[in-house]
Formats: C-alpha cells, structure tokens, sequence
C-alpha cells in the first residue's frame, strides 16, 4: 500500500508540480471494505416480494403515534387507487331556483346544503347533505389506506365501500330516522399495540359498513345511493357555475 502511495504522489507532483491536502486524504485514505452481501442482490424468491408494510405509510412510518393529519398526509403522496362509479347518473338532472338559493345560503352563511329527496311514489322521502372539505379528504385518505394495506379485494369491493360511506357522511334523514354527520377523529389514527405501531380505522368506517340497522333490500340502497349522485351532480355544478353570473340570475329550471 505504502509503495503505491509513493507512486501516486511521485505521478502527481510530475503532472502538476504540487501536492495540496486534499491529495494527501485522498491518497492516504483507507481503502472501503466491499459487504459482505451487497444489498442489491436478490439472494432468493422471496426477498423478490415486497413487504406490505414497505408501501403502507401508515404501518411503516415509524414506531411511535403521530396525529391522523400527519398520516393522511403521507398515505396522500402515494397513488389513488381506482375510483369507480357503481351507478352512473348519465342522464341530465334540473336545478331549481330553491336548490340555487340554499346554495348560495349555505356557502354565505358557512353551513351545509342540504336537498330533499323522495322516491318510490313518496314512500321514501329524506334529505342529503353536502360534505365538509374536511370530511372529503378524511373520505378519501381512508380508503386509500385500505387499498395500500390490501384490505380491498378490487374495484367491485372499493365502490361497494365508497358506496357505504358516502351514504354514511351524506344521508341525514330518511324516512323521519336522522343520521349525524360522522365524529371526530376522521381520520386513522396510528397507536402503539404491545410496542409496534398500528393503525386504528376512525369510528366512521364501521358506521358505514352498519349504516342500517335492518336488513333493507339491495334496491332500497341503491336508490338512496343514487340520490346520492344526483345530489353530487346538482351540488357541483352549482359550484362549476360560480363565475357565471347568468347562470344564477336565471330563472326558472335549469338542465346540466
């Protein structure tokens, strides 16, 4: 080693005339021991498999709790999984002066827009209430935890969940029965269990897969989920239509 340092400082102060200290570290510097097994290497099948905790920000961000804020934050900077629609409302519905008006009552005055509903020839009347942007982003960093933590079997299981939650935080009273807006914590919350980090769902998610008591017919809900849409649909082209100041000063029904 000492001889081949020789060699490399004799080289050196024949092309440049010097020598500075950084060629001295550079020069005297140990050599860098190789591992032992490069952590590169795939060293069997099952090391090709990646550990669900590797990808799953709420298992694997670290060993002690952080607030559901922090953990929706980092659950969000992965990708959304698929978002389908089970029932889409192709046709075209009508906004009425009263649906503008609670509108605009709603945002000016900070609470929610509520719409009535009726269906099956008035059997079934309720009313539908608008999310807050915190209830939204609470709606969909959960359920983007459960895709990363493969708790949905696939997209047929993914709508049929996002189908119970938005019943969950948009049904406030059917048939004379009120549901409250979902309570805090929205969010998952990271605690530890015997020293190891767990995530525990909010309250929500378990509401929502029990959102009724009785077991109603599957045309019972899909009903009151298309409502849902509907109530989707007029509630975001009342927001789309912001701007246009025709629009609002228009009278009569409107078709979107």
């Amino acid at each position: 080693m000492a001889e081949d340092i020789k060699a490399k400082v004799a080289q050196k102060l024949k092309d440049s005339g010097g020598l500075s200290a950084r060629d001295v570290a550079t020069y005297t510097a140990p050599p860098r021991e190789k591992p032992a097994v490069d952590p590169m290497t795939v060293t069997s099948t099952v090391d090709k498999l990646p550990k669900a905790a590797e990808y799953d920000p709420a298992i694997a961000a670290a060993d002690t709790p952080t607030s559901g804020e922090q953990l929706a934050e980092d659950i969000a900077k992965t990708a959304a999984p698929p978002a389908p629609d089970m029932l889409d409302l192709a046709e075209p519905i009508e906004i009425t002066p009263d649906d503008k008006q609670r509108f605009l009552e709603a945002v000016i005055g900070g609470t929610r827009f509520i719409r009535p509903f009726s269906i099956f020839g008035g059997k079934v009347t309720g009313t539908i209430r608008s999310r807050t942007a915190r209830e939204s982003h609470a709606l969909m960093a959960e359920l983007r935890r459960q895709y990363l933590a493969g708790e949905i079997a696939g997209d047929i299981d993914y709508g049929d969940r996002q189908r119970w939650a938005a019943l969950r935080f948009q049904m406030q009273e059917v048939n004379g029965t009120e549901y409250p807006p979902p309570q805090e914590p929205l969010l998952a919350q990271k605690e530890l269990d015997n020293g190891k980090a767990a995530v525990k769902p909010p309250i929500w998610v378990a509401e929502a897969a029990a959102f009724f008591s009785k077991n109603e017919s599957e045309a019972f809900v899909a009903a009151l989920y298309r409502e849902v849409n509907k109530f989707e649909k007029i509630y975001w082209a009342l927001v789309n239509h912001a701007s246009d100041q025709a629009f609002w000063q228009t009278e009569g029904v409107t078709s979107v």
